[in-house]
């Protein structure tokens, strides 16, 4: 899942779409702000951010960078392995039961 620090001037919802074009090459056609989040991760850390979800038209190529060394689709249901405990929980919070 997309994601990142917000850059000197930048709104949370510019870095948004500016992390998922760095991170997947896909272009927001619109974006949505589904609140806040707050994690108090495992290594004691607590780390807050804004959420949103993004519409996308038309699915450009996905492109491995440094930023992701994998991307996949994701159909809602089946696990990931090899995920950071940030993503796993919102994919267990976006999950269909």
């Amino acid at each position: 899942m997309p994601g990142g620090m917000i850059d000197e001037g930048e709104s949370c919802r510019e870095c948004a779409v500016r992390e998922l074009f760095e991170e997947t090459n896909q272009k927001a056609e619109r974006i949505c702000f589904n609140g806040l989040m707050k994690f108090n991760l495992l290594n004691g850390k607590t780390e807050y951010g804004a959420l949103y979800s993004a519409g996308i038209l038309e699915t450009g190529e996905l492109t491995k960078n440094d930023a992701a060394l994998e991307i996949a689709y994701w159909n809602g249901k089946d696990d990931f392995h090899n995920i950071n405990e940030i993503d796993k929980t919102l994919l267990d919070y976006y999950k269909e039961p």
